[in-house]
């Protein structure tokens, strides 16, 4: 399995190769082992160092000329045969014993530092170059060298007092070592072009700028939802290099790094066998399903757990208690399972491991030097801001902790097949039985110290942390996200870990290997949830398709090692921060209600709130009240409302932001008024505060459509459209081509009344080159008058707009009122005050049933609109007259008493206007039932309840029949 299998086979091809020759070679010489498994010592040695020489000659030859060998397996096959002889030679001539090869293993480790040397030589040469001094990698590269060798010689003319057997001496130092050097060259990149995520790189990226920027310290006065792990790596990167919020960027492979030798170490621990440990991570090109690297350094509490195993000292107590705090500052959410896990092995260790005895007296000392370095962290926080500020942030920081529950998918996979029963059903029992088997191995075991005790340890920490990182699967990051490594957590190395069991001394190393290797691909091809990719290429294979290609630094450079595309800042944020500076304050900020976090980045401008990614973090109506409390300490001058067209974080988990964060909506309301569309943002500005007025220059206007292109409908009039099917086309709107000005802004503006709802779509032409139908733009119109916007977008080169096809998809008829093409210095915020309508589902019912505040009657008292019960029939509806009302008096909700009388659930769609026009529109679900149900809407949470007057609304029932006894409005919570 797995692509491009022909570096592996290369590979093991240079093996065979190096074993024969070995093999001539103990003929020729002579050479015959001392002790069992010596043979195998000295080849794994030697094919080691040539592995360690290629990476030499990998950086060194092309430091001095341009040749150099580009293939791993040429090389070390070579080098190991000839290592193999020349060592046969010597060590029959000079009597080797067995502590001579311990020892000449131990002399030449320092050489185990040479790939990581080669990454340091290109690393420090750019932190040099940052602060000023300009240094290439070259002489570096020699002095670290240097350096390594004299190590070899201090090391050989030094008794040694104590040396390891050899076995543990690779094992634990020569290949963590080399692993860590080599995926640090494969992953290390001196300079980059951050792709940006403009919603979870915020997380990344503020709380160094707030830092750097405005003083503000991680943790006490900013945080991010996954902690240092966020901003770690940029921290250290701005300590060496000068401040630079993107630098994690450029040092986050390091985690990689140490996620390499932890899963390494972990495996080996646990499996007995180092060639297994590097077969998985390796050669297995299923490896990170197997042991996700998503999980990154939760191995190391597991690891920690082991040590206490073999050596119960006040060092590793105080090593493990302190992991267990680090990791859930490293990273909250995989924190708290850890925190679990580790509680939960240390306890079975110390209770029911048998003949386990505690030592009391390292186990107090350890945790003694660990209260006391939290408490003097604490101290330096107090110290910093002061404990109100401190305790203020902790409690904003729980409060957001509660959101494990808060987000997530109503449901739990898109298709209901064997996989998902599997992973929802079967797993959960399958590593239950696991765990119980490994329970009863532990207790009956005579050796604390086994491996057997360490594998029983191992599997009930992975199964703890299964279990208490379950709920995340199961709300947060379901099946349904096509993603199933939340759920699974270690589910997959659990179900192979009973066969680690098997694996004695006198165990075949290739048939547990085999068995290995034959279980985990069985496992993982079936029950993964997106199928492996047959042409998955394995680590090295990745390895060996970078040694060929060119170094990467070459010449000393000065430039910032994080650089922007050119037409980025143009593309998405340059109009708003030219905007900003122009009309606001340097000390002013903005609101951000789009879910963009890194504008307050490109924008340079400060967070109005301690959390990171606002308004998604203020998850409830606590979180959300102590966001607006905070505001009035920051001038606010702007909000950016939402993004335009609508995207994903404008309705994050499929519910629109103005719902989930009422409180915040309502705000916003109440205090701006949409002013201009900029940078695909639609940018309100605060009530009160002056801003220049927008002027609009109309460059094509029609009020009369006689001469227009009509297909798939007849015209008429000179305003009115007939559809005869389903779609009718405007094509020749444009009666010559428009020249586009790069410094100004074009759209489209269509005013006319529809018969019917449905879609109106605009698809441009550009320097006469045809129809763009991938550039198609869709808006939904409702029955009577509606508007619909197009903006118009061309692309560089592009200086003239050619053509506009318009395309509506409304059965019945339809009246043109006007078509403007416009153009102006900024887009006035048209799309704000447009009708919108939001899909609910079952949020009325929640509401209806489980809010606080209406079960403890806090919300307003009724204002009844229906007088008698109404039966809605599939497809009917019925209008229902409403007062007009004083925005600063407007009914926050409307209450519904409603059934559904079919068996299915039957879908309600809520609208309200004035006269003909619709202004606004939920879509819900009533459920079945024997009794009437309550539902509540927000209303005011849409910008047209409050903001216009409006004279009806109307239910209509779809997909099935219901009841509607009341209908009322509310005010809100008193």
């Amino acid at each position: 399995m797995g692509a491009a299998m022909e570096p592996t086979l290369h590979l093991i091809y240079a093996l065979l190769f190096s074993a024969f020759a070995g093999i001539i070679g103990k003929r020729i010489t002579g050479w015959k082992e001392q002790e069992e498994g010596e043979y195998t010592i000295v080849f794994s040695w030697l094919f080691l160092l040539s592995l360690i020489l290629f990476f030499f000659q990998w950086h060194f030859l092309r430091l001095i000329s341009d040749f150099y060998f580009q293939s791993i397996p040429d090389f070390c096959g070579i080098v190991t045969a000839a290592l193999l002889f020349i060592y046969f030679f010597i060590s029959v001539k000079y009597n080797f014993t067995a502590q001579t090869l311990s020892r000449s293993i131990r002399i030449t480790q320092p050489l185990i530092f040479i790939p990581i040397v080669s990454v340091l030589a290109f690393e420090i040469s750019m932190i040099f170059n940052q602060r000023g001094i300009h240094l290439g990698p070259k002489p570096l590269f020699f002095i670290g060298f240097l350096y390594v060798l004299f190590r070899v010689y201090k090391l050989s003319r030094k008794e040694p007092i104590h040396i390891k057997d050899p076995k543990s001496q690779l094992n634990t130092r020569w290949i963590p070592w080399i692993l860590a050097g080599v995926t640090a060259l494969l992953l290390y990149k001196p300079i980059v072009t951050p792709d940006i995520d403009w919603f979870e790189d915020g997380n990344r990226i503020l709380p160094l700028q707030q830092w750097f920027d405005f003083g503000k310290i991680p943790f006490l006065e900013t945080f991010s939802s996954h902690a240092l792990s966020d901003w770690g790596w940029g921290a250290l990167y701005s300590l060496l290099n000068g401040t630079d919020p993107l630098g994690g960027f450029v040092y986050g492979f390091f985690i990689a790094v140490i996620i390499t030798v932890l899963v390494y170490t972990l495996l080996l621990r646990m499996t007995g066998s180092s060639f297994l440990a590097v077969f998985i991570l390796l050669f297995y090109p299923y490896s990170d399903f197997l042991i996700p690297s998503y999980y990154q350094i939760v191995p190391l509490t597991l690891l920690l757990l082991f040590n206490l195993i073999q050596k119960q000292s006040a060092r590793n107590y105080f090593l493990f208690f302190s992991t267990l705090v680090f990791v859930m500052i490293w990273r909250i959410d995989l924190g708290i399972s850890n925190f679990f896990a580790g509680v939960g092995g240390l306890a079975l260790l110390w209770f029911l491991l048998p003949d386990f005895e505690i030592d009391r007296k390292s186990a107090r000392k350890g945790f003694v030097y660990f209260a006391i370095s939290t408490v003097l962290v604490f101290l330096v926080a107090m110290l910093l801001r002061g404990p109100s500020v401190l305790f203020s942030s902790m409690s904003e920081m729980l409060g957001y902790l509660s959101s494990l529950q808060a987000y997530g998918l109503k449901d739990l996979t898109s298709a209901a097949n064997a996989k998902y029963f599997s992973l929802y059903f079967v797993m959960p029992v399958a590593v239950l039985l696991i765990a119980g088997y490994a329970f009863l191995r532990m207790i009956r075991m005579k050796n604390p110290s086994s491996r057997e005790s360490i594998v029983s340890i191992g599997i009930l920490f992975l199964c703890i942390f299964y279990f208490s990182n379950l709920q995340r699967g199961l709300v947060r990051h379901t099946l349904a996200e096509q993603w199933d490594t939340a759920l699974t957590s270690y589910g997959f190395l659990i179900l192979i870990c009973p066969l680690f069991y098997t694996k004695k001394k006198n165990t075949s190393s290739a048939v547990y290997v085999f068995a290995v290797f034959v279980l985990a691909t069985i496992i993982l091809a079936n029950y993964k949830l997106i199928n492996p990719e047959l042409d998955r290429n394995n680590y090295y294979t990745e390895v060996a398709k970078f040694v060929q290609k060119p170094l990467l630094v070459t010449t000393s450079m000065s430039t910032d090692r994080t650089v922007e595309h050119p037409q980025y800042k143009t593309e998405n944020y340059g109009d708003l921060d030219f905007w900003m500076k122009k009309n606001i304050s340097d000390s002013s900020t903005f609101l951000d209600f789009s879910n963009t976090p890194m504008l307050y980045y490109f924008l340079n401008r400060k967070t109005p709130n301690y959390l990171c990614q606002i308004p998604h973090t203020a998850h409830n109506d606590a979180m959300q009240e102590k966001l607006l409390n905070g505001l009035s300490t920051v001038d606010i001058p702007v909000a950016l409302f939402s993004n335009f067209p609508v995207n994903y974080w404008d309705q994050l988990d499929g519910i629109p932001n103005c719902m989930r964060h009422y409180k915040i909506s309502e705000y916003i309301y109440k205090n701006y008024s949409p002013y201009a569309l900029i940078n695909h943002h639609t940018v309100w500005v605060k009530n009160g505060k002056s801003f220049p007025a927008l002027t609009v220059q109309s460059k094509i206007v029609h009020t009369d459509f006689k001469n227009i292109s009509v297909k798939g409908a007849s015209l008429t009039d000179s305003i009115s459209l007939r559809i005869n099917g389903t779609e009718a086309a405007l094509e020749n709107i444009l009666t010559f081509p428009l020249h586009l000005d790069s410094s100004k802004k074009y759209y489209v503006f269509l005013n006319a009344w529809y018969e019917n709802q449905g879609t109106v779509s605009f698809i441009p032409e550009f320097n006469k080159v045809g129809y763009d139908a991938a550039r198609k733009s869709e808006v939904r119109v409702f029955s009577g008058p509606s508007k619909a916007f197009y903006l118009i977008e061309p692309r560089q080169g592009e200086t003239e707009l050619s053509g506009l096809k318009i395309i509506f998809t409304n059965s019945g008829s339809l009246s043109l009122a006007s078509l403007q093409v416009n153009s102006c210095d900024l887009i006035p915020d048209l799309v704000s005050e447009m009708p919108q309508e939001f899909a609910l589902k079952n949020i009325p019912y929640i509401w209806g049933q489980f809010d606080e505040a209406w079960k403890k009657g806090k919300i307003g008292s009724p204002f009844s609109l229906l007088k008698e019960v109404k039966n809605l029939d599939n497809g009917q509806g019925v209008s229902i007259p409403v007062p007009s009302h004083h925005p600063d008096s407007v009914y926050a909700y409307l209450r519904l008493a409603a059934r559904a009388t079919t068996e299915k659930t039957v879908d309600l769609i809520l609208r309200f206007g004035k006269d003909d026009e619709t202004q606004g529109s939920f879509i819900f679900s009533i459920r079945p039932s024997d009794k009437m149900e309550d539902y509540l809407v927000r209303m005011s949470t849409l910008y047209n309840w409050i903001k216009k007057e409006h004279t009806w609304i109307t239910l209509y029932a779809m997909n099935g029949n219901a009841v509607i006894e009341t209908v009322e409005l509310r005010r809100a919570e008193q």
